[in-house]
């Protein structure tokens, strides 16, 4: 009788914890699929992985994977590094992985992205998409920021004061650059967009600047002692104020 009770207690240990496993959605087959091969889920094809396998996770490398759709993105509470460049997103949601650092969408379709919660992000690639705005304002750690080949019209990085390389080369409507209290910028790149002005008044240890391919008429780098590498080329440009 004994053997009898303890069997059924152990089964129905074993039936409770089934049923508390915490589960995570995964719709997208590629990403799922990806999550296989990287031994992150052990049951391919169900749409689902164990929350516990991804929980903890600091890093995610998911290039080239056919990925359109990243949901399940929000049960990587940990991850500090994520590359996802290369594969088919229009949309992502981010706002509960606040711990990231180091974000690469480069070379997806996205028409739109929220980066708000992500205070601590470092770094940020999103060149090769279709973006027509992007607010980093909330962004107070960023550091390196590529958001070459979109659609943007401007960008304000006011009073980020982490902020020191802008790559923004080829968005052709792109006219405003706001650097307003950003007083560690070192390196601009606004080739070949439809910038008509910049005050770099604010930007005194900006050691190289490219301006090619834009319509700069005047440039007034008075305050910026520490150039080092100016590259411009404009039919438009009048004049270059270059005393300090």
């Amino acid at each position: 009788m004994r053997k009898k009770v303890q069997l059924i207690i152990y089964f129905t240990i074993g039936i409770t914890s089934f049923l508390n496993a915490q589960y995570t959605q995964i719709p997208d087959a590629n990403f799922e699929a990806a999550l296989v091969t990287l031994g992150y889920d052990t049951v391919s094809g169900d749409g689902q992985v164990l929350t516990a396998n991804i929980e903890n996770l600091t890093t995610l490398s998911l290039q080239l994977e056919s990925i359109s759709d990243l949901s399940g993105i929000e049960g990587f509470t940990s991850l500090e590094f994520l590359d996802v460049q290369q594969n088919n997103l229009t949309t992502v949601d981010l706002s509960n992985n606040t711990k990231l650092t180091d974000l690469f969408l480069g070379n997806n379709d996205l028409i739109s992205l929220d980066i708000s919660a992500l205070t601590k992000l470092e770094n940020l690639n999103l060149f090769n998409n279709d973006l027509t705005s992007l607010n980093v304002l909330s962004n107070s750690s960023l550091r390196y920021l590529n958001c070459t080949n979109n659609n943007l019209s401007s960008l304000d990085v006011t009073n980020l004061l982490s902020i020191e390389n802008i790559n923004c080369y080829n968005n052709r409507n792109f006219t405003t650059l706001t650097l307003s209290g950003a007083v560690n910028v070192t390196s601009i790149n606004l080739a070949f967009t439809s910038l008509g002005s910049i005050d770099l008044s604010d930007a005194s240890k900006l050691s190289s600047i490219s301006l090619t391919g834009t319509d700069i008429t005047t440039l007034d780098l008075s305050n910026n002692p520490l150039l080092t590498s100016l590259d411009i080329t404009s039919d438009n440009l009048t004049s270059i104020d270059l005393r300090n």
